[in-house]
């Protein structure tokens, strides 16, 4: 079980600090989306909630590499994806059907499709979903 959440923080880590990089880059970008207000929290521009957003992962990737608690490392894993999945729910409630926009300059450098994007960004976010697997059995052994 130690070996699955050693490599699981592993891969989520650097599943993170790439996805956090990718959005501090498209943050300089000059797209006119980014000065527009966030579809979840309009009082925010989708510049202010995409650096928000990679702040966040960088600091959790840099979290999952450095510290040894393997409990705190699934918990905070497990938070974010939380966090994140209930930001595409609020989307889809606001009526918005489109791909996500986080992730618009690495897509546009290497010329992949939004939907083949869309697909990816879907699998990143359910393998951190899997911490809430990787959970139960420390909460079941108590360590």
């Amino acid at each position: 079980m130690q070996t699955f959440i050693v490599v699981f923080c592993r891969g989520s880590s650097v599943i993170l600090f790439f996805t956090g990089l990718v959005k501090l880059i498209t943050i300089l970008g000059e797209d006119t989306l980014l000065s527009r207000p966030n579809l979840v929290f309009a009082f925010l521009s989708n510049r202010q909630v995409f650096f928000v957003a990679a702040t966040l992962e960088l600091a959790i990737a840099r979290n999952l590499l450095l510290h040894r608690g393997n409990v705190m490392k699934l918990r905070l894993t497990a938070c974010l994806s939380t966090l994140l999945v209930a930001y595409r729910f609020w989307l889809w409630l606001v009526g918005y059907n489109g791909s996500c926009h986080c992730l618009d300059t690495f897509k546009g450098n290497l010329r992949i499709d939004p939907g083949l994007a869309q697909v990816l960004t879907n699998i990143l976010l359910l393998y951190l979903l899997l911490t809430r697997r990787s959970l139960r059995p420390i909460r079941r052994f108590g360590a």
